[in-house]
């Protein structure tokens, strides 16, 4: 194991991610029914620590025994993402009107979980055949809308708790200053956190490299995920130039 600069990074992410999911492991322990929104937060902040404990994992190993890391990566981040979704949906209270819509986001988000599960599970299969599978290029944008439909939906959270009366963007203005509510003080800040959120995770190293491990040959059928334009969004191999 070797702690370079980007493997602390990393691993004080990690200690964040663990000790905020084990204070919210420890709420829902103390409550005998605790409520869905809570159990879908809890579970998200338990795969995101899981999903920095990988990319900690591939900074801080060496390039042939890494890919393990790298496979599991974009599966527990749309495992997380899957939970974030339905966390906010749920936050503070699901509308009656937005019940079929959040049944459809958990469909579709649940689904693409399954599928990178899935082809994680093939792409381990290959390896162990000695062929190196690349991931698919279409499944990023699937990632990057899930990603982008979060803040979307917290902003809409928000937008219900606006008192009525006077101009929409005063009254927008107003709630965003100072919520009159801790729920929407709570909203406020979630939505801001998902506004600033950038969706891209450098590398420290070309994957190059780990096209040379020793007995393992690249398949070319399949190309590394990188977003069109200047955003690069998924944690996986992208084929050299």
């Amino acid at each position: 194991m070797y702690l370079t600069p980007v493997a602390l990074g990393y691993l004080t992410q990690l200690i964040l991610a663990a000790l905020i999911s084990g204070y919210f492991l420890f709420l829902m322990r103390r409550q005998t029914n605790p409520p869905l929104h809570q159990r879908c937060l809890t579970l998200c902040f338990v795969s995101l620590a899981a999903f920095i404990a990988a990319l900690f994992w591939e900074a801080a190993t060496l390039s042939a025994s890494r890919l393990c890391a790298v496979f599991l990566q974009v599966p527990l981040l749309a495992g997380a993402w899957l939970c974030m979704l339905q966390f906010i949906y749920r936050f503070p209270a699901l509308p009656a009107t937005w019940r079929r819509e959040a049944r459809a986001v958990f469909y579709v988000s649940g689904l693409y979980a399954l599928w990178e599960i899935g082809y994680a599970g093939y792409r381990f299969w290959r390896l162990f055949a000695g062929v190196l599978e690349y991931r698919i290029d279409w499944t990023d944008y699937l990632l990057f809308l899930l990603l982008l439909w979060a803040p979307v939906v917290s902003v809409r959270q928000l937008l219900r708790t606006l008192p009525a009366g006077g101009p929409f963007w005063r009254r927008l203005f107003a709630v965003c200053r100072q919520p009159p509510t801790h729920t929407g003080r709570a909203l406020c800040n979630f939505t801001l956190i998902y506004l600033s959120l950038r969706c891209q995770l450098e590398r420290p190293q070309h994957p190059a490299h780990i096209l040379r491990a020793p007995g393992v040959r690249s398949e070319h059928g399949h190309r590394g995920g990188r977003l069109a334009g200047a955003v690069r969004l998924c944690p996986d191999l992208s084929e050299p130039a």
